[in-house]
Protein backbone atom coordinates (compact mmCIF):
# COMPACT_ATOMS: atom_id res chain seq x y z
CA UNK A 1 0.00 0.00 0.00
CA UNK A 2 1.44 3.73 -1.00
CA UNK A 3 1.97 6.36 1.35
CA UNK A 4 -0.55 7.83 0.07
CA UNK A 5 -3.09 4.95 0.38
CA UNK A 6 -2.17 4.72 3.96
CA UNK A 7 -2.47 8.64 4.87
CA UNK A 8 -5.95 8.41 3.03
CA UNK A 9 -6.96 5.18 5.05
CA UNK A 10 -6.14 7.32 8.54
CA UNK A 11 -7.88 10.37 7.22
CA UNK A 12 -11.36 8.23 7.17
CA UNK A 13 -10.79 6.72 10.16
CA UNK A 14 -9.80 10.39 11.94
CA UNK A 15 -13.21 11.47 10.49
CA UNK A 16 -15.15 8.63 11.75
CA UNK A 17 -13.25 8.64 15.72
CA UNK A 18 -15.79 11.85 15.72
CA UNK A 19 -13.23 14.35 17.88
CA UNK A 20 -14.32 17.21 19.15
CA UNK A 21 -13.42 20.83 19.37
CA UNK A 22 -12.06 22.00 22.54
CA UNK A 23 -10.35 24.93 21.87
CA UNK A 24 -12.72 28.17 22.67
CA UNK A 25 -12.32 31.51 21.36
CA UNK A 26 -13.75 33.88 23.96
CA UNK A 27 -13.46 37.20 22.04
CA UNK A 28 -15.61 35.74 19.22
CA UNK A 29 -17.56 32.21 20.42
CA UNK A 30 -16.03 29.78 17.90
CA UNK A 31 -14.78 26.70 19.03
CA UNK A 32 -11.46 25.35 17.18
CA UNK A 33 -9.30 22.05 17.29
CA UNK A 34 -6.28 22.28 19.25
CA UNK A 35 -3.39 19.68 19.36
CA UNK A 36 -4.66 17.54 21.84
CA UNK A 37 -8.53 17.25 20.33
CA UNK A 38 -7.18 14.97 17.11
CA UNK A 39 -3.06 14.48 17.94
CA UNK A 40 -3.50 11.46 19.80
CA UNK A 41 -6.20 9.87 17.82
CA UNK A 42 -3.83 10.43 14.93
CA UNK A 43 -1.12 8.46 16.34
CA UNK A 44 -2.99 5.55 16.86
CA UNK A 45 -3.84 5.66 13.75
CA UNK A 46 -0.79 6.00 11.66
CA UNK A 47 1.00 3.60 14.06
CA UNK A 48 -1.35 0.92 12.88
CA UNK A 49 -1.06 2.05 9.23
CA UNK A 50 2.37 2.19 9.31
CA UNK A 51 2.86 5.71 9.22
CA UNK A 52 4.88 8.64 11.02
CA UNK A 53 4.78 11.76 10.99
CA UNK A 54 7.57 14.84 11.41
CA UNK A 55 7.10 18.69 11.83
CA UNK A 56 10.46 20.88 10.86
CA UNK A 57 11.01 24.16 11.25
CA UNK A 58 13.64 26.40 9.11
CA UNK A 59 13.78 30.34 9.10
CA UNK A 60 11.20 30.93 6.65
CA UNK A 61 9.23 27.11 6.17
CA UNK A 62 8.07 24.46 8.28
CA UNK A 63 7.62 21.13 6.86
CA UNK A 64 5.52 18.29 8.15
CA UNK A 65 6.99 14.66 6.72
CA UNK A 66 4.77 12.08 6.53
CA UNK A 67 6.79 8.68 6.14
CA UNK A 68 5.60 5.12 4.86
CA UNK A 69 7.67 3.41 7.85
CA UNK A 70 7.52 -0.17 5.64
CA UNK A 71 9.42 1.29 2.99
CA UNK A 72 10.44 4.68 3.38
CA UNK A 73 8.33 6.81 0.96
CA UNK A 74 7.00 10.18 2.35
CA UNK A 75 4.84 13.15 1.58
CA UNK A 76 5.15 16.84 2.87
CA UNK A 77 3.15 18.92 3.53
CA UNK A 78 4.35 22.72 3.69
CA UNK A 79 3.57 26.46 5.19
CA UNK A 80 5.24 29.56 6.02
CA UNK A 81 7.02 30.01 8.97
CA UNK A 82 4.63 33.81 10.32
CA UNK A 83 5.95 34.30 14.21
CA UNK A 84 3.01 35.09 16.49
CA UNK A 85 3.25 38.00 18.38
CA UNK A 86 1.66 38.81 22.16
CA UNK A 87 3.33 41.84 23.14
CA UNK A 88 2.78 41.04 26.91
CA UNK A 89 4.43 37.38 26.29
CA UNK A 90 8.21 36.51 26.31
CA UNK A 91 10.46 35.81 23.66
CA UNK A 92 10.34 31.78 24.25
CA UNK A 93 6.51 32.40 24.52
CA UNK A 94 6.05 33.75 21.34
CA UNK A 95 8.12 31.29 19.60
CA UNK A 96 6.30 28.39 21.66
CA UNK A 97 2.99 29.31 20.12
CA UNK A 98 4.57 29.80 16.81
CA UNK A 99 5.54 26.00 17.18
CA UNK A 100 1.98 25.10 18.06
CA UNK A 101 -0.06 27.15 15.76
CA UNK A 102 2.46 25.90 12.77
CA UNK A 103 2.52 22.29 13.78
CA UNK A 104 -1.71 22.27 14.68
CA UNK A 105 -2.47 24.02 11.15
CA UNK A 106 0.23 21.65 9.49
CA UNK A 107 -1.59 18.69 10.56
CA UNK A 108 -5.29 20.18 10.17
CA UNK A 109 -3.78 20.69 6.53
CA UNK A 110 -2.53 17.00 6.14
CA UNK A 111 -5.02 15.01 7.92
CA UNK A 112 -7.91 17.79 5.94
CA UNK A 113 -9.61 18.54 9.22
CA UNK A 114 -12.16 20.67 8.49
CA UNK A 115 -12.99 24.10 10.30
CA UNK A 116 -15.14 27.15 10.15
CA UNK A 117 -13.79 30.34 7.63
CA UNK A 118 -12.92 32.43 10.77
CA UNK A 119 -12.11 34.93 8.46
CA UNK A 120 -15.25 35.02 6.74
CA UNK A 121 -17.23 34.66 10.13
CA UNK A 122 -15.97 37.87 11.39
CA UNK A 123 -18.08 41.21 10.53
CA UNK A 124 -16.99 42.57 7.66
CA UNK A 125 -15.78 46.29 7.91
CA UNK A 126 -16.06 48.89 5.13
CA UNK A 127 -12.75 49.93 3.88
CA UNK A 128 -12.41 53.70 3.78
CA UNK A 129 -12.15 54.83 -0.22
CA UNK A 130 -9.03 55.78 -1.03
CA UNK A 131 -8.66 59.33 -1.71
CA UNK A 132 -8.81 60.85 -5.73
CA UNK A 133 -5.22 61.18 -6.73
CA UNK A 134 -4.54 64.66 -8.03
CA UNK A 135 -3.75 65.28 -11.65
CA UNK A 136 -1.66 67.81 -13.50
CA UNK A 137 -3.32 70.23 -15.68
CA UNK A 138 -2.96 68.96 -19.60
CA UNK A 139 -0.84 71.58 -21.10
CA UNK A 140 -1.05 71.49 -24.84
CA UNK A 141 1.74 71.92 -27.41
CA UNK A 142 1.01 75.14 -30.04
CA UNK A 143 -0.95 73.52 -32.46
CA UNK A 144 1.71 74.34 -35.77
CA UNK A 145 0.45 70.73 -37.23
CA UNK A 146 4.28 70.16 -37.71
CA UNK A 147 5.78 66.98 -36.42
CA UNK A 148 8.84 68.09 -34.19
CA UNK A 149 12.47 67.63 -36.07
CA UNK A 150 14.55 67.04 -32.77
CA UNK A 151 13.55 65.33 -29.96
CA UNK A 152 14.63 67.09 -27.15
CA UNK A 153 17.03 66.03 -23.66
CA UNK A 154 20.07 64.21 -23.70
CA UNK A 155 20.90 61.36 -25.86
CA UNK A 156 21.32 58.01 -25.07
CA UNK A 157 20.17 54.28 -25.30
CA UNK A 158 16.91 54.30 -24.15
CA UNK A 159 15.87 57.49 -26.41
CA UNK A 160 13.09 57.41 -29.04
CA UNK A 161 15.10 58.41 -32.42
CA UNK A 162 13.56 59.70 -35.38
Amino acid sequence: MTVFKKLQAARLALVESGIKKTGKNSFHGWGYYELGDFIPAVHKLFDAAGLCGVVSFGSELATLTIYDTEDGTSVQFVTPVVMAENNKAQAIQNLGSTHSYIRRYLWLLAMEIVEADTVDALPQEEKPKSKPVATLPKTEAPATGKVPTKIEGREGPWNIAM
